[in-house]
């Protein structure tokens, strides 16, 4: 994975990167305001199906453990100019901030590549500062 300019994927995001090698991309968007981990997933799946102006399929939704921290992981399904794109996303709140980490790629990359993007997801720790 390498950083690449935040802008250049999403306004709103702190962080982005891209795979090396592969057509697969992360924006981490943060927010000092505490939004429940279940209301963050339903305010993402509602931008996407604006932006994109197509329906998204939830495929998965599910909390998890990651490095000692609950997460909720959420994958959808949706198009964009007729391409379908695959988007697996990670969610965290606690009483200090919110963070939304959403990683995309095309549906055939992702199947080939989900060891990558879940090692890319466990990488990120929550702290409680």
């Amino acid at each position: 994975w390498r950083r690449v300019p935040p802008a250049s994927l999403n306004d709103d995001a702190e962080f982005a990167f891209e795979h090396k090698e592969r057509d697969i991309w992360c924006v981490v968007i943060a927010e000092e305001i505490p939004i429940e981990m279940e209301a963050l997933f339903s305010i993402a799946k509602n931008n996407m199906a604006n932006f994109t102006g197509t329906g998204v399929e939830v495929l998965k939704a599910e909390v998890r453990r990651v490095n000692g921290s609950e997460v909720l992981r959420g994958v959808m399904r949706t198009e964009s100019s007729g391409i379908p794109f695959l988007f697996d996303t990670y969610y965290f709140s606690n009483d200090k901030c919110s963070v939304q980490i959403t990683v995309w790629t095309s549906v055939n990359i992702w199947e080939n590549q989900l060891e990558d993007i879940e090692d890319l997801h466990k990488g990120f720790i929550a702290t409680k500062e």
